[in-house]
């Protein structure tokens, strides 16, 4: 009975990894088609185009019309000696059209500035699309580790449940007391209860990988596919990495790269300000009492604008266009020295996991079989329960062990293909 309970409750946790899976390339699709996340940057990126198309605007002709209706009375209207007539009302039309035709510069340096905007917005959205990417693959490859530990609590399970039948065997035939049963059987609870804990944790993880993926979490989960297990090919990619860091081909530094171009190109547009505006000009206007008996009016010809003084405004956008694009050149800088950094340490770190798989990989096939022949002694009766029960834990652990720098491998795979990231 206790050994089909503990089945339940093996089957419980581990057959939802057989409905509704889904591999990593349909998650990273669905996410970019369905979570909040994805239209946040691409209304971020529709932003900036946008910011663009206003640098812009001032360049195409500005049409404005106006219109007004006044009824007028003074205190004239009744003398008897007014011979002059007075009217009673005043109704305005009229519009008006101008186009800048020089304004010190801001005229291709804007449009110049459009480009950059929208460039830098394709970049808002390949930057944000990498980094929803990024926290897709770490919580996939978070909810596979925690399924590769369940299912090492798993078979503990089935381990403890089977040293609890060889201690009962070996106490009916006399071989051992009941405290071999007894510490057998607090073994097998406590590996339930391992068990029933890294059920909640997988599960927290599926709700997790849900969750960035933009799923509801209230309905049936999706299961990520697969298996966490060595990684292949990363000295290449970390070569490929090296290459393009040294060629400023990573998107990180283009984006930064834009950002200063888009910088420098508004502090020259906040420098022609203070040069004079030239614009062609032209207005037509109607006013009379009536709407059909108005007198018509227009004009046509060039203005000049040229402010003198504005307290201090010109100046203090100039500025800060400045400090803007100081800040550009200082963050590009950074960028470059951090990303260097990191890929230094991602190197050391591959270097140090490629060493320690290998020798955990070791360590498993050692303690496998000495849990093994551990058991083949306790039930020839010359080893304790006590003594098995450590050759089990030096199992689980080095095969814990082993799945947590599998983990860690596959994050950095993740973090190098994501620095790639077109």
């Amino acid at each position: 009975m206790k050994k089909f309970y503990n089945l339940i409750i093996i089957s419980s946790f581990m057959c939802i990894s057989i409905a509704n899976a889904i591999t990593l390339e349909e998650a990273i699709n669905l996410a970019i088609k369905v979570s909040e996340e994805a239209r946040i940057f691409k209304e971020n990126a529709q932003r900036i185009r946008a910011e663009g198309r206003q640098a812009t605007a001032f360049l195409k002709p500005q049409l404005n019309s106006n219109a007004s209706y006044l009824e007028m009375r003074n205190n004239k209207e009744d003398d008897p000696y007014q011979y002059e007539y007075i009217p009673k009302r005043e109704i305005v039309f009229g519009a008006n059209i101008s186009q800048v035709l020089f304004a010190g510069g801001r005229i291709w340096n804007s449009l110049s500035l459009k480009k950059q905007l929208y460039k830098q917005a394709d970049f808002e959205e390949i930057l944000g699309k990498r980094n929803l990417i990024l926290k897709i693959r770490n919580t996939f490859d978070n909810v596979l580790y925690k399924r590769a530990l369940l299912e090492i609590l798993k078979d503990r399970l089935q381990q403890r449940q089977t040293e609890l039948e060889d201690a009962q065997d070996l106490r009916n035939a006399g071989m051992v007391t009941s405290l071999d049963v007894r510490q057998a059987n607090l073994s097998q609870l406590s590996s339930r209860e391992e068990y029933n804990e890294g059920g909640a944790s997988y599960s927290e993880a599926l709700i997790n990988f849900n969750k960035i993926i933009g799923r509801s979490v209230n309905g049936d989960l999706l299961i990520p596919e697969g298996k966490l297990d060595d990684a292949p090919d990363l000295e290449k990619l970390l070569d490929k990495l090296k290459k393009a860091l040294e060629k400023e081909e990573l998107v990180d530094i283009k984006f930064l790269k834009t950002q200063l171009e888009s910088s420098n190109t508004s502090y020259k547009i906040t420098k022609g300000e203070h040069f004079p505006e030239l614009s062609a000009l032209a207005s037509i206007e109607s006013t009379g009492e009536q709407l059909d008996e108005g007198d018509c009016y227009w004009n046509v010809g060039l203005q000049m604008q040229f402010l003198l003084y504005g307290g201090g405004l010109v100046s203090a956008k100039k500025a800060s266009a400045l400090a803007e694009l100081k800040k550009a050149k200082e963050n590009l800088r950074k960028v470059k020295k951090d990303l260097s950094s990191d890929i230094e340490t991602i190197e050391i770190n591959l270097k140090s996991l490629e060493i320690r798989i290998s020798l955990q990989e070791e360590a498993v096939k050692l303690s496998k079989e000495n849990y093994e022949d551990a058991r083949g002694q306790y039930r020839a009766g010359t080893i304790t329960m006590t003594r098995l029960g450590e050759f089990n834990l030096s199992y689980a652990e080095t095969r814990f062990g082993l799945m947590y720098l599998f983990f860690l491998q596959r994050n950095l795979l993740a973090s190098i293909e994501s620095l790639l990231a077109p």
